[in-house]
Parts: C-alpha cells; sequence; structure tokens
C-alpha cells in the first residue's frame, strides 16, 4: 500500500527497504526520467522504477561508486527500456503451400511462419537483428512443448512431428515487459483481423484465425483442427409452444483455414500496412488507423451477439474516418467521410446515417430496442461497409500516395460526393 514500506531484493543477499517517502521520490524520479528520455512508448514506469533501485543497490553494496551514477542510469535506461520482440502462437491460417516460401516477414517489426524449426530460427535472426540477441523456443511456454519434445526425442512421437496447424506471429517493439506484451498481441490481433476481412473465401459464419489459450472453442487447444468436429459450438436448448419438444438452436463458428500466400498475393496491401502500425514514420497515423478497423474486425468477428457485433464494428468505421473533433457535425463527418471511400454502387447515405444512430444508441446507453433481425441485418450491412472502406482506404492511400493521416483525412473532405444532386 501507499503508507507501507517496500522490501527490494537488489542481488548478492543485500535486502533494502524503501519507506513512503522514498518510494514517492523513485516514482518522481522514474517520471522524470521517462519524459527526459522520450520513452513514451516504454510507457511502465515501474520498469524505470527497477533500475533505480537497482542502481542504488549497486551503490549501498559497494559494487560501484556514486560519482557519475546519473549519467550511466541514463545511458542504461536508453539501451534496457526497449526494444523487443515478443511471440504468440495463432491458428486457422494455412502457411503450408510448398510453393511458397515460409516464415514470411510482413513488415520490418513483423514475421510469421508455421510452428516449426524453420520458423523458430528466423523468429531468432529477426530477434537478433532487432533487439541484439536471440529468440528461442523455450519450454515455459506450453504451445512448444510438443515442438520441443519431438527435437530431444523422435521416437517419443509415434504420429511423426507435430502438426503445423499452429503457427507463431512475432511482433517487434520499442518497449519492454507487458507493456510490450500487450501492444504485441494486439498487433497480432489487428493482423488476424485484416486477413478474415480480406478472406472472400471464408464461410460466412467462420470465426477469425485466433491467439491460442484463454477461452476458445477448440475440443483439443494443443492441436486446433480445422473441422467442424474439432470445435465446440454454442448450443441452447429451448422449448416453446410451436413444438412439442426440446430443440437444440446452435451458434456455430467453424474454425477458419485462411490460405495467407494467396491473401498477401491479392490483398491490395492491407496485411502489409497493418503490420506496419508499429512502424514509426510519416505514415504510421494511417497504419494505426486501419490496424484498428482490423483488430475491431476481430473482434467482433468472435462476437454471437448482434449488437456488439454493431458496436464494434461501427466504432472500426469510425477509426478510419474519425479526427475526434469536438462540437456538431460528428455525424456528417462520419457519413460523408465513408461515403469518399465507398464506390459509386455501393454508396448508401441513409443506411450509414441509421448505422450511426444505432451504434450511439448502443453506445450510450447499453441497449437498443431494435428487433434483433433488424440489428442482424445492420450488423451484416456493417461488416460489409467496413470491408469496402477498409480496402477503399488502402488504395486511396496506394493511388494518392498519402504519406500522414491528415492529408488523407482532407481527400476525404474535399471528395465527399454531394447525393442531393442526382447528375452530380
Amino acid at each position: 500500500d501507499d503508507d507501507e514500506t517496500a522490501i527490494f531484493n537488489s542481488g548478492g543477499g543485500l535486502i533494502m527497504e524503501f519507506q513512503p517517502s522514498a518510494r514517492r521520490s523513485c516514482e518522481v524520479l522514474a517520471r522524470r526520467l521517462r519524459e527526459k528520455l522520450g520513452l513514451d512508448e516504454a510507457g511502465d514506469e515501474s520498469l524505470i522504477e527497477i533500475e533505480i533501485v537497482t542502481a542504488i543497490g549497486e551503490v549501498v553494496s559497494g559494487a560501484r561508486k556514486m560519482k557519475g551514477l546519473g549519467g550511466d542510469l541514463l545511458k542504461s535506461l536508453t539501451e534496457r527500456m526497449g526494444p523487443s520482440v515478443t511471440v504468440f502462437p495463432v491458428a486457422g491460417l494455412n502457411l503450408t503451400d510448398p510453393q511458397a516460401p515460409t516464415p514470411l516477414k510482413l513488415s520490418d517489426r513483423v514475421v510469421i511462419g508455421p510452428l516449426n524449426n524453420a520458423t523458430e530460427l528466423a523468429v531468432s535472426q529477426f530477434a537478433e537483428e532487432f533487439v541484439g540477441r536471440p529468440l528461442m523456443f523455450v519450454m515455459d511456454a506450453w504451445w512448444t512443448e510438443d515442438l520441443l519434445g519431438f527435437r530431444e526425442d523422435p521416437s517419443a512421437y509415434e504420429d511423426g512431428p507435430p502438426s503445423e496447424s499452429v503457427s507463431v506471429i512475432a511482433v517487434g517493439l520499442n518497449s519492454v515487459g507487458f507493456g510490450a506484451a500487450i501492444r504485441a498481441k494486439e498487433q497480432i490481433e489487428a493482423i488476424l483481423g485484416a486477413i478474415w476481412l480480406i478472406d472472400d473465401g471464408r464461410a460466412a459464419t467462420s470465426g477469425p484465425p485466433w491467439i491460442l489459450g484463454g477461452a476458445n472453442r477448440s475440443d483439443d487447444p494443443r492441436n486446433p483442427g480445422l473441422n467442424e468436429d474439432d470445435s465446440l459450438p454454442i448450443v441452447g436448448l429451448q422449448v416453446d409452444r410451436r413444438s412439442r419438444r426440446t430443440q437444440p438452436l446452435v451458434f456455430e463458428a467453424p474454425h477458419p483455414n485462411v490460405d495467407l500466400h494467396r491473401l498477401l498475393e491479392f490483398g491490395l496491401g492491407v496485411i502489409e500496412l497493418v503490420a506496419a502500425a508499429e512502424t514509426p514514420g510519416p505514415a504510421q497515423g494511417l497504419a494505426r488507423r486501419v490496424a484498428a478497423a482490423c483488430r475491431l474486425a476481430w473482434v467482433a468477428a468472435q462476437d454471437t451477439s448482434f449488437d456488439l457485433q454493431l458496436l464494434h464494428l461501427v466504432v472500426a468505421l469510425e477509426s478510419l474516418v474519425s479526427d475526434h473533433t469536438p462540437g456538431a457535425g460528428v455525424t456528417t463527418r462520419f457519413v460523408s467521410r465513408l461515403l469518399a471511400l465507398q464506390d459509386d454502387t455501393s454508396r448508401d447515405q441513409v443506411k450509414l446515417t441509421a448505422l450511426y444512430d444505432l451504434r450511439s444508441e448502443l453506445g450510450h446507453q447499453g441497449f437498443t430496442e431494435s428487433s434483433r433481425s433488424r440489428l442482424a441485418k445492420a450488423a451484416l450491412y456493417s461488416e460489409t461497409v467496413l470491408k469496402d472502406c477498409v480496402l477503399g482506404f488502402v488504395e486511396m492511400v496506394n493511388v494518392h500516395g498519402f504519406r500522414t493521416d491528415e492529408e488523407l483525412m482532407v481527400w476525404l473532405d474535399r471528395s465527399t460526393p454531394d447525393l442531393t444532386d442526382p447528375f452530380a
């Protein structure tokens, strides 16, 4: 608690006590150091506090002198608070095309490949280049156990090497610790959302590719299959006056099997732009908008409730075109900019306005009086519009060579079609 003494093990048998006043001073110093060094991406000041306390412990223990401590601390923080590479396992992707090389480098900060020895080597080399240290798969993660176990003792695996139904995505960031892990997870969610959004070959009810672990629909999470029998649908039982017996109601969400090589070939650069969302530079704002939209699409795709699907999908549309300008005209800007991203055959000002109004109703009061059939239609329309607008967004960036999202917003405002004039 704030009024309690903190105990810190500085190593080498040295235990230090920090009174509340000392802790508060350390917090202030950590904040000032983060600001001075521009460690905004690192974010987690508690990690900086640990570095400060460790440095104090070295002085107290006699391992170093006080002189020069400040300068050395500034230097070490700059080096130690970034960068990092974080890897998560994903499923629902097909990366086993023998004609296409894997693993793949989607951007200068994202590597993806099947869970095998070649991908481990590629990820390790990527980490060596980005961080200065290799990243090896270790037994501390449950999803590496079969790969490492087969490598250690192939005879113990009667069915041969582990299935490559699991892939891994490695993300490089200018931060460390859980903060970096959370951001890497969000980046992967955005990539999986982009894959799901532009995959024309998927079934209408298919869920998106997913990150392994936590709550999932898989009957065998360690070795997720791609057949309906391998997934567990949501099943309810219901009786009513129309039928004489109890009826099952099934919410299907079959696992996808997305051919990533095909999408990268015909995906118009959507996945590549999303994968650049953590790459600093003028175009990062554009990439972050598309990444946010795709991540929200990924979240929506995993939900079976139409109201929550719609809420996430419309917020995804907002992430493409909103500039958070307060005051009147928010709905008008939302609708007009989306119209500018769509082609002539898809534009429907009335539907977009109704969609935004429905989203506001859900967002501000948490429920709607609309029928579930109306919500279902609105959610399906939202998904269609989002895909069109994401593709339109990326096309405009490619065609006009926009480098910042401000440039794109200005262009959208100037290019909004006048739907009140049928001859415009």
